[in-house]
């Protein structure tokens, strides 16, 4: 009977922090395979895992060890961690192929929470003292009347000549962010002003009045600029 009544005695193999409770208190559990778990326990919170969910796209570019930095939606701060495992187990939603990625991180002061969403940007690649360019560059098409009479093949950027002809030179990008492209084995374009893109009367006249237009912001109605107030309605 003292054998019997030590078993009814649950007690964690480890210290640490009850996050779930399954069951309450003068229920009956069994110990089987499919027993419900009696308590979720996180034995430290001071170091934390977040998983996440990677496109297959983009899992290439993912190894262990790279730095991570996320923000969770109860802080207004960045946290920093490393890639320490990268799961083989794929899942597929709406025909989107995802693998899980899961990121060790320090947790300052035990601000972060289990369960807590976050949002990371993985460094895939640095590189540090290289020369750069704009990536609209890159995707600059010259109209039909400015092109070279000989265009090279490949990925080109356009200069402007001295006789006001466009110049096609071709160039072998590096790791690239979406706003900038490295270039490679390009020190003699370091400091040269590459073509974005043609300029339009609106952005001439912003540049000449010494402001800035976004082409993108909502379009407002003009109000009389006599009386300073909205033209009457018609009848």
């Amino acid at each position: 009977a003292k054998a019997d009544l030590d078993y009814c005695t649950i007690r964690s193999p480890v210290n640490g922090f009850v996050i779930d409770r399954k069951v309450e208190e003068g229920e009956t559990v069994v110990s089987s395979y499919n027993a419900v778990p009696v308590l979720t326990i996180a034995e430290d919170l001071k170091t934390v895992w977040v998983e996440a969910t990677v496109p297959e796209a983009d899992v290439g570019n993912i190894q262990v060890g790279q730095e991570v930095t996320f923000t969770a939606d109860a802080y207004r701060r960045k946290f920093r961690g490393k890639v320490k495992q990268v799961r083989r187990a794929h899942t597929t939603t709406n025909n989107v192929v995802t693998y899980p990625i899961i990121i060790e991180a320090e947790n300052p002061d035990e601000m972060l929470f289990p369960g807590m969403t976050a949002t990371l940007s993985i460094e895939t690649a640095r590189v540090e003292d290289v020369v750069v360019v704009s990536a609209a560059a890159l995707r600059f098409r010259p109209k039909e009347e400015d092109r070279p009479a000989e265009l090279p093949r490949g990925r080109k950027l356009f200069f402007a000549g001295a006789d006001g002809k466009l110049e096609a030179v071709v160039v072998t990008e590096g790791v690239s962010d979406g706003s900038f492209t490295e270039l490679l084995n390009a020190e003699a374009l370091e400091g040269k002003e590459a073509v974005v893109g043609y300029e339009t009367p609106a952005t001439l006249a912003a540049k000449q009045g010494g402001e800035t237009t976004n082409p993108f912001a909502p379009k407002f109605p003009q109000r009389n600029k006599n009386k300073g107030t909205a033209p009457e309605p018609k009848r």
